[in-house]
This record gives C-alpha cells, sequence and structure tokens, in this order.
C-alpha cells in the first residue's frame, strides 16, 4: 500500500508540476466547471425528448439514474467512509490554478458522473462513443492537474461511473425501441447514418458545444467569431 500511494503522489506531481503551464490553466479551469457544460446538455436533453423518440427519452431515463446513483454512491457512501483529503490542502508545492477545495477526495465525483454519462451515451448512441470518451478524459485529467484530486481518485471514479452507466443503460435500454444508433435528429439525422464524416460533425458540434459559450470573461467579439463559425458549420451540412 505504501508504494501505491507513492506512485499516487509522484503521477499527481508530474501532472501537476511537470504538465502545468500558465497557458494551459484556463483550458483545465473551463473544463473542470460543470456549470459550463449546463446549458448545451440541456439542449440536448430537449432535442432528446422532442426528437429523439422512444431511444431518446430511455437514454434521459437512463442519464437521470445514473448522475443519481454516481453522485449518491460517490459524494454521499465514499467519500465520508474513505474520508481521504484532497490533495490541495496536504500536498506542499502544488500549483493550485483554480483554488484548493475543502471537500473530501476519493473518488472524483467529477470523474464518477462524467464517466456514468458517458458509458450510457457511448452505449446508447455509439458514433458518439469518442466525443463522450474524449470529454469525460478532459474532465479526469482537469482534476489531477488542478491539484484537486490524486490520479488514483479519477481512476476509481472512471471505473465506479462506467459501472453504474451500464447498470443505468442495462435497466433501461428495453424502453429505448428500435436499435437506433444514430446520433442526430431528422434530416440531420438520415443525412448522418448515410455519411461516414458523421464522428467528424460529432467532433465540430462538441467543439461549438465548449467552446461558443466561451468561458465567462470572453468578449462579444470572441462570441460572435464562434457563433459565426458554428453558422457556417450547420450550412455545411444542408
Amino acid at each position: 500500500m505504501t508504494n501505491f500511494l507513492a506512485l499516487d503522489r509522484a503521477l499527481l506531481r508530474w501532472i501537476n508540476l511537470g504538465m502545468g503551464r500558465p497557458w494551459l490553466d484556463p483550458f483545465f479551469v473551463f473544463v473542470t466547471e460543470f456549470r459550463h457544460f449546463v446549458l448545451p446538455a440541456a439542449i440536448g436533453a430537449i432535442l432528446l425528448a422532442v426528437y429523439g423518440g422512444r431511444r431518446g427519452r430511455a437514454v434521459l431515463a437512463a442519464l437521470a439514474l445514473c448522475v443519481l446513483m454516481t453522485d449518491q454512491v460517490s459524494s454521499h457512501l465514499l467519500k465520508p467512509w474513505i474520508h481521504r483529503i484532497r490533495p490541495c490542502n496536504v500536498e506542499m508545492g502544488l500549483r493550485l490554478p483554480h483554488g484548493s477545495r475543502g471537500t473530501l477526495s476519493f473518488p472524483s465525483g467529477h470523474a464518477t458522473n462524467s464517466a456514468g454519462a458517458a458509458t450510457v451515451v457511448a452505449l446508447a448512441y455509439p458514433s458518439l462513443a469518442v466525443p463522450a470518451i474524449l470529454i469525460t478524459a478532459a474532465a479526469g485529467l482537469s482534476r489531477i492537474y488542478l491539484g484537486l484530486h490524486y490520479p488514483s481518485d479519477v481512476l476509481v471514479g472512471y471505473f465506479l461511473g462506467a459501472l453504474l452507466g451500464w447498470l443505468s443503460w442495462r435497466l433501461l435500454r428495453r424502453w429505448a425501441g428500435d436499435a437506433d444508433n444514430g446520433p442526430y435528429f431528422g434530416y440531420l439525422g438520415r443525412r448522418a447514418a448515410k455519411d461516414p464524416r458523421d464522428l467528424l460533425y460529432s467532433f465540430q458540434a462538441m467543439e461549438f458545444a465548449l467552446f461558443a459559450l466561451g468561458p465567462p470573461e470572453a468578449d462579444d467579439s470572441y462570441r460572435k467569431f464562434s457563433v459565426g463559425v458554428f453558422i457556417s458549420w450547420k450550412r455545411s451540412l444542408l
């Protein structure tokens, strides 16, 4: 156990100090804040509910069940039981671009929640698996980079989230209806199902969701440019 903890601390310092760059700090601060993803997630939920059919509504139900389980198990069961202090409060010399937190560390709630949601999305819509995994990986890495979690916190969170995400979809997939794995709706869905570039469209949509809204300090010119890029992308699909 001593060797494992030493390796855990060494990996933390390698990511936090070895990878730490001032120009990377804003990206990881942005990715680590769930509030930046609320609006894209709400838009996606509305699209699933209105245009996703039985499968879309089954995905929404599975996501709700998954997030309920991941949050309760990670934050209200395991964290008080394990009672591991965050590295930002006990490890000396770390970079803390996002400040410190007073809550407990093991497992990472960000990693657990994002891995659970990504697993449901990947199982329901396989063509969205890669973007979902990339977002989850970025969220988990941000917690280590910012000195808020040990690597083992994130890895266990990934495992726990994936398990609960699989269980959630397993319980509710019977209500999904036909196995329509296309990630888009209406005309766009029919076109993407026939077009091998659908994964590229997924990345472009994800890029807009992440950056078009911009961080809180983004100015109007940044937002106008991002919206212009999205409009050009949309026209290219029609």
